[in-house]
């Protein structure tokens, strides 16, 4: 029996509570045709598009109805340029800032080493992604703050304006808390594409393709788990969740260079909780990528 814990290791984290959900969303500018709250309803496919790229179009307000513990906003298939700049505030009235306030920070982090680049490559000198990638990756955006801030009214405010596409969308808006194990998961945890496509041979020998988008999988074992979080979050994970809601997997907070990688909102495929050893339970989650 192998298990992770402790000192040096990933710090792994799931999202299952998305307070965005039941929130009251205004400001800014945004297509009538994919207004504001397509960010808050249904799939990630109908976004939320604002009306140019300027500055005060793609700001917006969140009102969470109360103050909830939150420690993790995301924009989920946002098209923000490498240059975009993004800032998240938290106050005890609309629009303040007096509980928390992340400054102005860049929607892509370094995501690249300087040896994982040629020299005549247009990001060798940022190391953020290549504006090329971008159409290729499923994209994005988690900030998880440095404790749970407990809030009401949230502000997220997007500086992309020289974005060639002429406004900023996104498909959702996460803001939830965050809940880590005891333990990791064991060894042996897999991640991997899954490409859904069919391909059939007509009787001439021709390959006849349904393309459909690949997803990624990303499966795990915990061992190690207490009455508390078998009993606790476990349940209520597998209660609120089933197979058709939606989480926020992030496997190790402290990799951003591979965080576009590694983070997936997905869907979970569970196990039963299973009676391990004395005072320790096992479960297996499979998370699926939510792909529209």
């Amino acid at each position: 029996m192998c298990w992770t814990c402790g000192g040096d290791m990933a710090r792994y984290k799931l999202s299952y509570i998305n307070r965005a959900r039941d929130a009251a969303l205004s400001g800014g500018a945004w297509a009538s045709t994919l207004p504001l709250n397509n960010a808050i309803r249904g799939s990630v496919s109908r976004v939320a598009r604002s009306v140019n790229a300027a500055a005060t179009s793609t700001q917006f307000a969140v009102d969470l109805g109360r103050a909830r513990p939150i420690d993790l906003i995301g924009l989920i298939r946002h098209n923000c340029t490498p240059a975009a700049q993004i800032r998240v505030t938290a106050g005890t009235v609309p629009s303040g800032a007096d509980l928390y306030d992340s400054g102005w920070a860049s929607v892509w982090p370094e995501i690249y080493q300087t040896e994982d680049l040629e020299w005549e490559d247009d990001n060798w000198w940022t190391g953020t992604v290549d504006v090329e990638d971008i159409d290729v990756t499923r994209v994005d955006f988690f900030k998880v703050l440095p404790g749970f801030v407990s809030g009401r009214y949230w502000s997220v405010y997007i500086d992309d304006e020289g974005n060639t596409s002429g406004y900023v969308q996104f498909g959702a808006l996460w803001l939830g808390p965050t809940w880590t194990p005891d333990v990791n998961p064991s060894y042996g945890a897999s991640y991997n594409w899954t490409d859904p496509s069919e391909v059939e041979k007509t009787l001439g020998g021709a390959a006849v393709v349904d393309e459909r988008p690949a997803y990624r999988e990303h499966s795990v074992t915990f061992e190690a788990l207490t009455d508390a979080e078998a009993f606790g979050k476990i349940e209520e994970i597998q209660r609120r969740l089933g197979v058709s809601g939606e989480l926020v997997l992030l496997p190790d907070v402290d990799d951003i260079a591979r965080a576009h990688k590694r983070n997936i909102f997905c869907r979970l495929k569970p196990s039963p909780v299973e009676f391990n050893i004395y005072g320790r339970q096992k479960t297996s989650f499979t998370f699926e990528e939510v792909v529209g």
